[in-house]
């Protein structure tokens, strides 16, 4: 039986999603970290912000007020995966602009201030810690 390489990048991901699908009922029921898996969902959305910020056509100003409330609420519910994640965001950036990106001054001011403010939106949950 011949597989193509469509069959069997869907039958890995048919099994990654099993095996998250039990890892998240243990996490969320078993440990308790539900604000581990809400970190997760907000991941993505993470990434849609800065790749519509690094975008080639008109850039939509209102991706920095999503793209920071999303880090915030990131730093909020699990603040370990929340500053794991801004080294990949900003490699993520970096290939965005060496790659496709025009403005390149443009998109670099609005990714910085939306990790800014995603800071300072959050800035009372981890300013007391230090």
């Amino acid at each position: 039986m011949k597989n193509t390489l469509k069959e069997v990048i869907a039958d890995m991901q048919k099994e990654d999603y099993e095996v998250l699908g039990r890892d998240i009922i243990d996490r969320v029921y078993g440990r308790g970290a539900i604000g581990e898996i809400l970190s997760f969902a907000i991941l993505p959305l993470i990434a849609l912000s800065v790749a519509r910020l690094s975008n080639n056509e008109k850039i939509n100003i209102r991706w920095v007020g999503i793209g920071a409330l999303a880090f915030a609420t990131l730093i909020l519910s699990h603040n370990i995966t929340g500053f794991m994640f801004i080294p990949f965001i900003i490699l993520f950036w970096i290939l965005r602009i060496l790659f496709s990106v025009k403005e390149k001054l443009k998109s670099t001011i609005l990714l910085i201030s939306t990790i800014f403010l995603g800071l300072l939106t959050s800035i009372y949950f981890w300013l007391p810690a230090q």
